[in-house]
């Protein structure tokens, strides 16, 4: 059985026998009936012709097919072979029917050479790029006036700057490969550390305080944990001698001997002075805000991760802190508690009240009593520098401490009261997870005084946005429903730049609409007004240019809804059409489907979700255009042009 395309002997043979057999058959067909029959001379010539007709016809259909189709089928395949042979020689279009893919195949053919000399300077310019991309950053980093070292997961040091090094005296000299155990031997830093990369949530983004001790210095240690797989510590630091020995030494005298003037100082007097120094250390910038529920995560990290005595209760809130002292005192008072009550688990809760807030320990038990809570604040902490006891802790925070009964009955709670926060939002943790921070190419591309027309299409910063609207009556009742746009620079679609604005339409969406892009009416009843929209709009789009899908539709949304823009806008319809005149199809669904590009199912219809398939269809044009040596925006748009039809849209 033959297999593969038929050779051209094959086909030509075949092609002779057979129009040969049919000439040889009509001939003597033809001849068969004059004998038969006495025709007159026109007749005889019409019945002759007629004979040979089929013959002739299968004659000129091969040539046809021969010179028009597999001709150029075969220079092709010929060419494809050479492309893959030799990718340096020059490639020549089919010609017949096939004349069209010229241009298709010489791109094709440059991307190939193209990607074989990316691919042979890979070694030579990813290191010469990969040094670019280094020294910049690197140059960003030793200009930062904060110590900062970077630790892969096993604690070596990956990176650190100047001022890091400089912070570390001899002979504790940094350098790349040390390891963070032996440049701050601390083993509750160690701990911090190891917990915060055995840590099972990957948006896990709080940062871990240390307060430790080093070089005859206090240092405040901040960890955090950065994306990415395998994962990396950023540790920063800071000298907090001064500050620390103040709060333990000059504040404590200074509370003690407010103390001891009750007896000899006026009421009044007194009252002010307190009220004073009250005020003072509600402003000191050493209590931070903490979230609740990242209090106790962290907390449990350091009593035992694999433990779990402490489980949060209640709607989690901020509160005022200093982060690794309220760890340390909070891991004594659970080891206390722990120890009297070695089989309890805890539930840790924050309780807002008008004078501040308290964090509460509960467990099923009975309440600790006021003569063991007294030997608790006399307790010395020797995880903390200076060795403060809990007194001072409590007194850094201007804090109580005291133990209480539930009111069921069955639990009891031990407190300290703490100052109220002002945030009152959670934190945010939804992180894209290759947010788009740093593209140092973009220093290459065009000024920005270069005119448009002249700038290269992959030079072009652009917005692709979409419209989703009540109806398709633009110039009547329906109006304007949302946009949708996100924006690609360098050539680069930014998955974390994007606009998406609902507007309030002022009037009942139609059931039929909401079936297709999904808004309904208690979705837009809060939502802002369209000049509203439209400014915000405006500024996100400021400076690039437009691109849409039928742009010509929704531009007339906008416009219906008062704003008229100036941008320069190129439409994916249209290119469609220019490029592939002769292709049925140049809705936004079939170009995705020729393109092979997909969202998922229910971004679809959306003005977001359009808005992003229309970037993603015009990045796969844009070689096409290259190919046909349309490479500024002033060819395109003249391009363009050529395929308007006023059917389209609702011009």
């Amino acid at each position: 059985m033959r297999k593969g395309l038929p050779t051209p002997q094959w086909l030509v043979g075949l092609w002779l026998l057979l129009g040969g057999v049919s000439l040889a058959g009509g001939a003597m067909f033809a001849a068969w009936l004059e004998s038969q029959l006495a025709l007159a001379p026109a007749a005889k010539l019409l019945m002759w012709l007629c004979a040979l007709s089929g013959g002739a016809t299968l004659l000129a259909v091969g040539y046809l097919l021969e010179h028009y189709l597999f001709k150029p089928l075969r220079t092709l395949h010929a060419e494809l072979g050479k492309l893959i042979a030799h990718p340096n020689k020059p490639i020549d279009a089919p010609g017949g029917w096939l004349e069209s893919l010229g241009p298709d195949l010489r791109q094709i053919a440059k991307r190939w050479r193209d990607d074989r000399e990316r691919f042979e300077a890979a070694h030579r310019e990813g290191a010469r790029e990969a040094a670019r991309i280094r020294q910049e950053l690197e140059g960003l980093v030793q200009r930062l006036a904060t110590p900062v070292l970077l630790f892969d997961q096993h604690g070596r040091l990956l990176l650190f700057n100047s001022t890091a090094s400089a912070f570390f005296p001899s002979p504790f000299n940094l350098g790349l490969g040390k390891e963070l155990k032996n440049l701050l031997p601390d083993p509750v830093l160690a701990a911090r550390f190891d917990a915060l990369v055995a840590a099972i949530e990957a948006d896990d983004t709080f940062a871990r305080d240390v307060l430790t001790s080093a070089f005859e210095r206090t240092i405040s240690v901040s960890l955090t944990r950065l994306s990415g797989t395998p994962c990396k510590i950023l540790v920063t630091l800071k000298d907090v001698t001064r500050v620390w020995q103040n709060e333990l030494g000059v504040k404590k005298s200074l509370t003690l001997a407010l103390d001891s003037l009750e007896q000899t100082v006026p009421a009044s007097s007194l009252s002010t002075l307190k009220e004073l120094w009250h005020h003072s250390e509600l402003v000191n910038e050493r209590l931070s805000s903490i979230w609740s529920n990242a209090f106790w995560h962290t907390l449990d990290e350091q009593l035992n991760p694999s433990l779990k005595l402490i489980t949060p209760i209640g709607v989690p809130g901020w509160f005022k802190g200093h982060v690794p002292s309220l760890i340390a005192l909070f891991d004594l008072l659970v080891t206390q508690l722990h120890g009297q009550l070695p089989k309890c688990r805890f539930e840790g809760s924050l309780i807002r009240k008008e004078q501040g807030a308290w964090l509460a320990f509960i467990w099923q038990g009975a309440a600790i009593e006021e003569t063991r809570l007294n030997q608790w604040r006399s307790t010395v902490i020797d995880s903390l520098p200076l060795s403060p006891t809990v007194g001072d802790i409590l007194r850094l925070h201007g804090s109580e401490l005291w133990s209480e009964g539930d009111p069921d009955g069955v639990h009891a709670r031990l407190c300290v009261s703490l100052k109220s926060s002002t945030r009152q939002s959670a934190p945010n943790t939804d992180i894209a997870s290759r947010p788009e921070f740093h593209d140092f190419e973009i220093a290459h591309l065009a000024p920005p005084s270069m005119p448009l027309a002249d700038r290269a299409l992959d030079q072009l910063a652009i917005v692709a946005f979409d419209t989703e609207t009540t109806g398709l009556d633009l110039r009547g009742a329906d109006t304007l429903l949302s946009i949708g746009a996100c924006r690609i620079v360098n050539n680069r679609l930014l998955a974390s730049d994007v606009f998406e604005r609902y507007v309030n339409p002022k009037r009942a969406i139609p059931d039929a609409s909401t079936a297709i892009h999904g808004i309904r009416d208690e979705d837009v009843h809060d939502a802002p007004a369209a000049s509203v929209v439209l400014e915000e709009f405006q500024t996100y789009a400021r400076e690039a240019v437009l691109l849409a899908h039928n742009a010509s539709f929704d531009l007339l949304a906008l416009s219906m809804a008062g704003e008229n823009l100036t941008h320069p806008v190129l439409d994916t319809l249209l290119i469609s059409k220019g490029l592939d005149s002769a292709l049925p199809g140049h809705d936004l669904d079939s170009q995705a489907k020729r393109y092979e590009l997909s969202i998922p199912p229910e971004a679809r219809h959306t003005a977001l979700g359009d808005a992003q398939l229309t970037a993603e269809l015009w990045l796969s044009m844009l070689p096409r255009l290259k190919a046909r040596n349309i490479l500024t925006l002033g060819k395109l748009l003249a391009f363009q042009a050529t395929a308007l039809d006023r059917r389209d849209g609702s011009l």
